[in-house]
């Protein structure tokens, strides 16, 4: 599960991190500690660092953000079992980014009312965490990177479970920017699925393309 603990010892700021839980979701072991403050002194250091995990063949693995191009590999008692490292390019972050990110908060009809609050506490790495996000299917993992051939198209790191890389494809997955976290794609069975919205027909669209 998904909680709260403090940054470091007797610190007053809160982090997010990803626990074991059992059955009625109770707190167990501490799996990894995120460098996202929450709560109402929180700051906020763009882009996030991603953790998002990913369950298979009774696995656990957990994108290890904190320390650059790794993913962490746990067992079901919370063991950690290997860690996947890369090295990876540093990504420098454009001005554009910041840009953007500040417009989103202005705009954005859930922050736009705080953002004259919040403005002093955001603020910006220099370079770009190396993964995005991941999904782990079917013995593959997909390491969806934050280096981009063009304004649309993004890396995508295809691999086994024991981070041996199979192939890297691109894929149609724009920039985000602020609060906007809502990924509106997946992978399954080496399928890419992506929704997409028609302004134009006030419709949404389904693609599906092989990776």
């Amino acid at each position: 599960c998904i909680s709260t603990t403090p940054k470091e010892e007797n610190s007053q700021a809160i982090v997010l991190a990803l626990f074991l839980a059992d059955e009625s979701l109770k707190k167990g072991r501490l799996i990894y500690k995120t460098d996202f403050e929450v709560g109402v002194n929180a700051k906020f250091d763009f882009p996030i660092t991603p953790f998002y995990p990913g369950i298979e063949k009774d696995k656990l693995f957990v994108i290890a953000g904190i320390h650059g191009f790794a993913i962490d590999a746990f067992d079901r008692k919370g063991e950690k079992l290997y860690t996947i490292k890369k090295e990876f390019p540093k990504l420098k972050i454009p001005a554009s980014y910041k840009d953007k990110t500040l417009e989103w908060f202005k705009k954005s009809p859930s922050w736009k009312q705080v953002f004259e609050f919040l403005k002093n506490r955001i603020s910006f790495k220099d370079y770009y965490p190396p993964i995005n996000i991941m999904i782990v299917d079917q013995g593959k993992i997909y390491v969806i990177t934050n280096r981009m051939k063009d304004e649309e198209q993004r890396e995508c790191m295809v691999m086994d479970l024991k981070g041996k890389e199979i192939k890297t494809v691109y894929l149609p997955i724009p920039e985000q920017y602020g609060m906007d976290y809502a990924f509106l794609f997946t992978i399954f069975d080496n399928y890419f699925y992506k929704l997409v919205e028609n302004i134009d027909e006030d419709s949404w669209e389904l693609y599906r393309s092989e990776i």
